[in-house]
């Protein structure tokens, strides 16, 4: 491996673990854009601790330079697969400034400071949304309901004014 990729993943490492990301010293968006292109065609650390602290350090990273949806965390966290870190995940939820960051396009809100806070949020977050899917159902269901109603009694008239014409005519 490339010798400044390993010394940036020593960085980024050593970062993670003082809680000091200034060593680094980016802080422009593309400039951090580019650092993660090149660290994404190269493997990543290895060892779990070693794995952690990186993600850490890039969370500290990203802090300063206000990401949003653009963050290339989540495909660090992705390629390294720690969601099942109870202990990084809190500490990530607990540090992070930007919402995108665990997961990139589901945004828990800033408040979640934890991985159970989260958990919490994501359980309200499904039954909110299951509910609202319950209530489009039944508004369908009304609204199906009320056409059909209306397609009734169009049939009706339209039934009652061919009868009218035709006596109409007979008449005539």
């Amino acid at each position: 491996m490339d010798n400044n990729i390993e010394e940036l993943h020593k960085l980024i490492i050593e970062a993670g673990r003082s809680g000091d990301a200034t060593k680094l010293n980016i802080s422009e968006t593309s400039d951090y854009h580019q650092l993660a292109t090149e660290l994404l065609r190269h493997p990543l650390p290895a060892g779990k601790e070693n794995r952690c602290d990186f993600l850490k350090g890039l969370v500290l990273l990203e802090n300063g330079l206000r990401l949003g949806s653009t963050s290339p965390f989540c495909n660090f966290m992705k390629r390294l697969d720690l969601y099942t870190d109870a202990e990084l995940m809190d500490w990530i939820f607990a540090n992070r400034n930007n919402p995108y960051i665990p997961f990139g396009s589901f945004r828990p809100p800033l408040e979640v400071r934890s991985y159970s806070q989260y958990l919490e949020y994501n359980k309200k977050h499904q039954e909110h949304r299951e509910k609202m899917i319950g209530l489009d159902m039944e508004r369908s269901r009304v609204a199906k309901g009320e056409k059909e109603k209306i397609r009734e009694e169009h049939a009706a008239r339209k039934k009652e004014n061919d009868e009218k014409r035709k006596r109409n005519n007979n008449e005539n």
